[in-house]
């Protein structure tokens, strides 16, 4: 069931002075006029003050006011509703219209009329509607319907200068719920830079926390209906409008758009100021073997290549690697940093030590620490044992890839403690945390590819991020350790490059074309066409890791069209695929939204959120193209592709 949080608001204004009356056509936007045709006897704050929690008022006073809009649903971020205050306290008034911004946008007086109207409560929000209505089992208030709206709300004078009221985090209290305030110095938390607004694919209203230079936060609000919701939030810091509103006991802003977020100030603790910035490289060359605080204004840019959600490694380090080198984070606390989140650390005062063999930024407050963006990839460099224990300290903390090894353990079975990897007459530990999600799932028994960041705790040693780092069938995907979830996005992927990406198969069945990375306008995507084959048909196919379906999923992508002939491509699920053998599978095409012929060309659609709890099991998803050298050239684009737990 869809979900809509209602917000009210209170803000201090002027008071204003009333002339004649004008007859009102709400059918005809936007209305203009001059004039409110009643006087004011009364006060938004007097109005609440009828307020029973909980209860439904039915309004039988003559009570008529002034007050200012200062919300409409013209972003989406409203819905069906109109927020409005006067001198004295602001509130929601809920209406079942849509596009009420063109009768009645931000910044117009209006005259309410109560007598007749109900005021409720919504979880702490005080409204005014009419009526009631059941949801289920629940009394709610109703909205007031497009025909009786003019009996109770008209339109008056625009362009009233509204003026929120200035406040920090830890002064918000319920007395300004409702009120249009603006906080100064204050940016979004580390771990939500690099986020939109809102969960779009995810078809979902979502929280991001604001924060202070101190240990305050704020909760801000966003619906995924919001025009802006797929607009990624700044990582600076500043300035910020909105209404404030409360769920239950958590304090919450909603902003009408984005010129209510003014962020153009460095960050607190200098996450992505002036500093000079550095390769990881040549941070690791500061290091001469013994501790030492780096005092200059450098700063480095990385990935996380670690994956704190699997919980092998402790929950205050985290891996990052650049273009050519990786190191350790270890924070004052555990961090929120995930897989494949790019970020950029201020190494001012930073200490740079060893712990057992291990190079590592020690010490590191999350202030230090700027999210720039997430779903990054990292190719993980393919390396013999031999050549990684000749040249192990160069590979320190950085992803690999071993093929053919062996895994064993002198006793026991599970991954939990550690085993042994071998390749030839070359060994190396692979330890796991008995902390692992995937620490009590047995090693295999033949012969595997993995991908595992290079470590050291007194001895050379391997971590494997998630089961899915183990392939044990050629191919790519048919292992017997599924994956729970994915964000692939082809960052770091070379333009050209055959798609290569740990557990997934990328294969041709039909000619021999495979699916490319390719680079347009600074993104990188996965691309399939026809065009100038050499061969008369293709047939490729994207195959993602085996897929733990036992808890029950969503999955969503974007996909673009180049050049459109045909209908070239379509997405599949298979319960049986091996990790090899396509054809002998059986393939099941999944209904979603894929780039037609009427949408622009490289204009990236969403498919929509795929629901798979119909498929228990274990299963893999594919993306496959179609296409004829002589006729049937259709390019086609996929990128940003999710699957998480439903």
């Amino acid at each position: 069931m869809k979900k809509f949080v209602v917000v009210l608001s209170i803000i201090l204004s002027a008071a204003f002075f009333f002339q004649s009356c004008l007859d009102h056509d709400f059918d005809e936007p936007p209305i203009v006029v001059n004039s409110i045709p009643f006087d004011a006897n009364s006060t938004v704050l007097a109005v609440k003050a009828l307020h029973q929690t909980g209860k439904f008022i039915k309004i039988d006073q003559e009570l008529n006011l002034h007050a200012v809009v200062i919300a409409d649903d013209k972003s989406g971020n409203f819905y069906k509703t109109l927020v409005v205050q006067d001198a004295t306290a602001g509130i929601e008034i809920k209406i079942n219209k849509t596009g009420l911004y063109t009768n009645f946008p931000i910044g117009m007086k209006v005259g309410l009329k109560c007598k007749g109207l109900t005021i409720s409560d919504y979880e702490g929000t005080i409204q005014l509607g009419l009526g009631t209505y059941l949801d289920g089992s629940n009394e709610r208030l109703s909205g007031i319907e497009d025909a009786l709206l003019l009996n109770y709300l008209f339109a008056g004078p625009t362009g009233q200068a509204i003026t929120p009221i200035e406040l920090s985090i830890g002064a918000l209290s319920k007395p300004y719920l409702s009120t249009l305030i603006k906080i100064n110095n204050i940016e979004f938390s580390r771990a939500d830079v690099g986020k939109t607004y809102a969960d779009i694919l995810g078809a979902k209203t979502w929280n991001l926390n604001l924060k202070d230079c101190g240990t305050q936060t704020l909760l801000l609000r966003t619906s995924n209906f919001a025009s802006f919701g797929n607009v990624v939030v700044p990582s600076n810091n500043g300035s910020i409008v909105g209404v404030l509103s409360i769920f239950r006991t958590d304090l919450q802003l909603y902003i009408r758009d984005t010129s209510d977020v003014q962020f153009f100030n460095t960050p607190c603790g200098g996450g992505s100021g002036s500093g000079t910035l550095k390769s990881i490289q040549e941070i690791r060359a500061l290091f001469t073997g013994a501790k030492t605080t780096i005092a200059e204004d450098y700063k480095i840019k990385a990935v996380v290549i670690s994956d704190k959600d699997n919980k092998n490694i402790n929950a205050q380090n985290m891996i990052v690697q650049d273009a050519n080198a990786g190191i350790a984070v270890r924070f004052t606390a555990a961090h929120s940093y995930a897989l494949g989140d790019e970020v950029e650390i201020s190494l001012n005062g930073v200490e740079l030590s060893e712990f057992n063999g291990l190079l590592q930024l020690n010490n590191v407050l999350a202030s230090k620490v700027t999210k720039s963006a997430s779903g990054k990839t990292v190719t993980a460099k393919s390396i013999t044992l031999a050549d990684l224990n000749a040249n192990f300290e160069a590979n320190e903390s950085q992803l690999v890839k071993l093929t053919d090894v062996a895994i064993s353990k002198s006793s026991g079975t599970t991954y939990s403690g550690t085993a042994k990897v071998t390749q030839g007459n070359e060994s190396i530990d692979l330890f796991t945390s008995n902390s692992a999600t995937f620490s009590g799932l047995n090693i295999p028994t033949k012969n595997a590819n993995i991908t595992a960041i290079v470590g050291q705790f007194t001895s050379k040693q391997l971590l494997l991020r998630g089961e899915y780092d183990v392939e044990t069938s050629g191919g790519g995907g048919g292992g017997s350790n599924p994956v729970e979830a994915f964000e692939i996005n082809f960052d770091g992927l070379a333009n050209n490059a055959t798609i290569a990406l740990a557990g997934w198969t990328n294969q041709a069945t039909v000619g021999a074309r495979v699916w490319l990375a390719k680079l347009f306008s600074g993104n990188v995507y996965a691309q399939a066409t026809a065009f100038n084959d050499t061969a008369p048909e293709a047939e490729m196919w994207l195959i993602s890791p085996k897929v733990n379906g036992a808890t029950p999923k969503l999955f969503s992508f974007e996909s673009a069209k180049a050049f459109w002939v045909h209908d070239g491509m379509k997405v599949m699920i298979s319960t049986n695929f091996d990790g090899s053998n396509i054809k002998a599978a059986t393939w099941q095409t999944l209904p979603c939204t894929i780039a037609k012929q009427s949408d622009a060309d490289n204009t990236f659609v969403p498919s929509g959120s795929i629901d798979l709890s119909a498929f228990s099991g274990t299963y893999h998803l594919a993306f496959v193209y179609n296409g004829t050298s002589a006729s049937n050239t259709s390019t086609y684009r996929v990128d940003n592709i999710v699957l998480k737990n439903k």
